[in-house]
């Protein structure tokens, strides 16, 4: 639209000032290069950036341009190949698992841009052919959206949509966040232990209701609630869960109460801390939590975070069955590399400061010293990149709760 104004409505400046203008909206551009990561929220007020920056570029008009550069002056003639290819390219090795190097991505645009520019948009007209090519690739569109022509897949469950196989198959099983205490098998008189955390303690749902366990959790996707922090993603009653939580361990002394929570989210660029809060981080935050509850005789056992899957498991087992991928040979990897997490280091050494916190190492569920498994008999342990699915949640949670079991 900036670009649209910018044309239609020119504005007239004078040619000593336009440099001035020019330099100042490639300072703006370069700056949103610097200043936008992966924890803005995009599209949002921070897009204005490199939108009001191109802006005053295309107003300048500057014929003596620092733009006038012959590279810059072809990338931009294709500049609209590169626009419709950048982000084909990079869903298109992520469908293939395949890593690309950023370098290499660069090179690909430029040439698949350079290509598409030459044999398409120089030559383009708008004959009956055209119009033939565009309602054909409409009809494929259409087709395509509506199951992803599951006709093509020998196993039904794979040509499912992927909310279809989360509410199926996830180890959460889509139980409801509530607004506060869960129970399993259990009422408030009659638990064994107290689950709290986010997702990655909500994916044990399936083997707790499966197995009769008798818990009350307070577990809620996408909540952080410490001491002096909160985090919410979801709507939920996520501020108050803390002491929430507090409150009722103490109100029920004596229980085993089971932590487990996601280790890969960014708790520096997230995490809100509260009215009169102290400054900490995670492992602070969790030395206030054992604090907080050593009166009430309740055993702590602290989950390390699973190693989660590179790679969506289930999709990549869709596309291994696919006529075109069994002729390249196409196949999925049962594990991966296993990778130790600092997080949970942090923990294992806590729990050595106090005789009532243990730490347990989910991730020896499905790991040995080197590699992870991710799928198990063919079954993916993981429903996306980090939560188990039913039968990952089956795996590790009979080795956590034998782990408990054992330790005295």
């Amino acid at each position: 639209m900036a670009g649209g104004l910018a044309y239609l409505y020119p504005i007239t400046i004078n040619n000593r000032y336009k440099k001035y203008i020019e330099t100042i909206g490639v300072i703006l551009i370069v700056f949103s290069f610097i200043k936008i990561n992966t924890h803005d929220s995009w599209p949002g007020y921070l897009a204005l950036l490199p939108v009001i920056g191109t802006f005053l570029c295309l107003c300048a008009n500057n014929e003596k341009s620092i733009l006038s550069f012959s590279v810059l002056q072809k990338i931009g003639l294709w500049s609209y190949s590169i626009y419709l290819t950048h982000w084909p390219i990079i869903v298109f090795f992520k469908k293939l698992s395949i890593s690309l190097p950023f370098y290499l991505y660069i090179i690909g645009v430029l040439i698949a841009s350079f290509a598409l520019y030459e044999l398409i948009e120089k030559r383009r007209n708008y004959s009956i052919k055209l119009l033939y090519a565009y309602f054909l690739t409409l009809l494929i569109a259409v087709l395509v959206c509506i199951n992803g022509m599951a006709w093509r897949l020998p196993e039904p469950n794979y040509g499912l949509d992927m909310k279809t196989f989360k509410e199926l198959y996830a180890g959460e099983s889509e139980i409801p966040l509530p607004e506060t205490v869960q129970y399993f098998n259990a009422d408030e008189k009659d638990f064994d232990y107290i689950l709290i955390g986010d997702s990655h303690a909500r994916h044990f749902y399936s083997y707790i209701i499966k197995n009769k366990i008798k818990v009350a959790s307070f577990a809620l996707t996408g909540c952080f609630s410490s001491r002096n922090y909160y985090f919410n993603h979801n709507p939920g009653n996520c501020i108050d869960r803390y002491k929430m939580t507090i409150d009722f361990i103490k109100a029920h002394p004596n229980k085993k109460i089971i932590w487990s929570r996601s280790t890969s989210w960014d708790f520096k660029n997230l995490a809100h801390l509260r009215e009169n809060g102290t400054t900490g981080n995670t492992i602070d935050e969790v030395k206030y939590f054992i604090d907080d509850i050593k009166e009430t005789n309740s055993k702590l056992y602290l989950l390390g975070d699973t190693q989660g899957s590179k790679y969506i498991m289930y999709e990549c087992l869709a596309k291994q069955n696919l006529p075109i991928n069994k002729l390249i040979n196409f196949h999925c990897n049962t594990y991966q590399k296993r990778i130790i997490k600092t997080a949970d280091l942090a923990l294992k050494h806590l729990s050595t400061e106090y005789a009532y916190v243990k730490f347990i190492d989910a991730s020896n569920a499905l790991c040995d010293n080197k590699r992870c498994k991710i799928i198990d008999n063919n079954i993916p342990i993981y429903i996306d990149n980090d939560h188990l699915s039913k039968h990952g949640a089956d795996i590790v949670g009979h080795y956590i709760f034998e782990q408990i079991k054992n330790i005295k």
